[in-house]
């Protein structure tokens, strides 16, 4: 049984996590090897959650916010986690690791114009380090407006995205 067979487990984890729906194949790998399918999909998140913490640190997280190769990188390492392991743990870093204004202001900065990776730092403009003229810029710029609404303020921000006409 895997349970009792580490090379067996880590051989089904790493084949669930590479699979294009790692679910599906968590529950087949279950089947063929008469294992309970919540076992197998545990496993394999302990082990995405593991290797998660040890890719997204602060420090790599901090450098990678403050180098536009390294933003560029930073979606396609997220995204190329199916379980989510990766996502959550990049929201939790940028919610609670020390930040300067500056690195967020760069790390909006060296987004793409098209909008499709700010979901992966919205998480910053939580924080009250986040310079309102960042956030004014965004709304002007109609980007995030939905993450800056949520903010507790500043009081002006939030009746200037109150006017904002989404496109």
């Amino acid at each position: 049984m895997a349970t009792e067979d580490p090379p067996l487990r880590e051989h089904l984890v790493v084949q669930v996590l590479r699979a294009d729906d790692p679910r599906a194949c968590a529950r087949e790998f279950a089947d063929t090897h008469r294992l309970p399918p919540a076992a197998v999909w545990q496993w394999s998140i302990e082990h995405a959650r593991r290797r998660a913490a040890e890719h997204l640190t602060p420090a790599e997280i901090d450098a990678a916010l403050r180098d536009e190769a390294g933003l560029r990188a930073l979606p396609v390492v997220v995204e190329g986690d199916r379980t989510l392991a990766m996502a959550n743990r990049l929201h939790e870093q940028l919610r609670t690791m020390p930040v300067e204004p500056s690195a967020i202001t760069t790390a909006f900065a060296h987004l793409p114009d098209d909008v499709s990776h700010d979901h992966h730092l919205e998480a910053l403009l939580f924080r009250d380090a986040s310079p309102v003229a960042l956030l004014e810029q965004l709304i002007e710029h109609q980007r995030s407006v939905t993450t800056i609404a949520h903010r507790a303020g500043p009081r002006h921000l939030l009746e200037r995205v109150s006017s904002v006409r989404v496109r």
